[in-house]
């Protein structure tokens, strides 16, 4: 490991330990290798260290109490060295050429200072495995971050830490969506370049964060709420902001009535109308239909 590396790899972890180790491997197996590995253990149990311990020497291990998943990208982010941070997830597997390919593209135009790519979602019992996204763009995408979701996990993304400074830290107070609401702030300010190959698979389990469907359709309809009059967005990434925010809304409105929480739901349906007149009866069927 170079005493300044090129890269710093970036890994929050928390009580998945088996999981991570097959991640680790997927880093210690890059054809790239000037990098660190920056791991946070985000208040784990023991058995995360200690299944790390055969790999300390090759890694800064980094153990803070418990404070989600953006406190421990924060604190990673303060013992980066590199010019480039690349995030993982610890539950997430890289191909082998994945920072070589992504860090060539960055040096080859430089006008690009983040890059996402491909990505493979793995099966489950109900779904095939899927490539995602269907469609990808390089330059400004903000407004296409409004209408779906390109970049579904940070690890994906290759980013220069120079930048990751000027913008600020990651959300402590978001639960699951701490990834989108810095792509938002990075998409408004800088270009992405897009790599069209599939150089990661993004694993589905019941113990990732993502798979909290209450906590992301709060922490999304947070954002969103927030960026509605951003001086940045187009009409259009604007509408398209508004469309998603009232799906999201739908559906803290059908879990509010699951709790038995008709006023709560009702009330979410009124702040969808509001942003959203016309689509009143639309707004009303997506409250029941979920």
């Amino acid at each position: 490991m170079a005493s300044t590396p090129e890269t710093s790899v970036l890994i929050p972890t928390y009580d998945q330990p088996a999981l991570l180790i097959e991640t680790l491997e997927s880093v210690f197996a890059q054809t790239y290798t000037d990098y660190e590995i920056v791991i946070v253990d985000d208040g784990s149990p023991p058995s995360t260290r200690d299944a790390l311990r055969p790999f300390l020497d090759r890694l800064v291990y980094v153990r803070k109490e418990r404070g989600g998943i953006g406190s421990a990208k924060n604190a990673g982010l303060a013992r980066c060295k590199g010019r480039f941070v690349a995030f993982l997830d610890h539950d997430d597997i890289w191909a082998r050429e994945k920072l070589l390919v992504q860090i060539g593209a960055l040096k080859e135009e430089p006008k690009y200072r983040v890059s996402y790519c491909r990505y493979e979602v793995t099966g489950t019992r109900d779904r095939p495995a899927r490539t995602r996204p269907r469609k990808g763009y390089s330059g400004m995408i903000l407004d296409r971050l409004m209408e779906r979701t390109l970049v579904r996990t940070s690890s994906c993304l290759v980013v220069e830490r120079e930048i990751l400074r000027n913008i600020g830290p990651f959300r402590e107070d978001l639960r699951v969506a701490d990834d989108y609401e810095m792509l938002l702030r990075l998409a408004a300010r800088h270009p992405f370049l897009f790599v069209d190959r599939v150089l990661l698979s993004y694993r589905q389990h019941a113990g990732a964060a993502s798979a909290d469907e209450v906590a992301k359709a709060r922490d999304m309809a947070e954002i969103l709420r927030e960026w509605d009059d951003a001086p940045e967005l187009s009409p259009a990434g604007r509408s398209a902001l508004r469309r998603r925010l009232g799906l999201h809304l739908a559906r803290l409105g059908q879990m509010e009535i699951r709790r038995g929480s008709l006023l709560a739901a009702l009330r979410l349906v009124g702040e969808g109308i509001r942003l959203r007149p016309t689509r009143a009866p639309a707004f009303l069927v997506d409250l029941f239909r979920f």
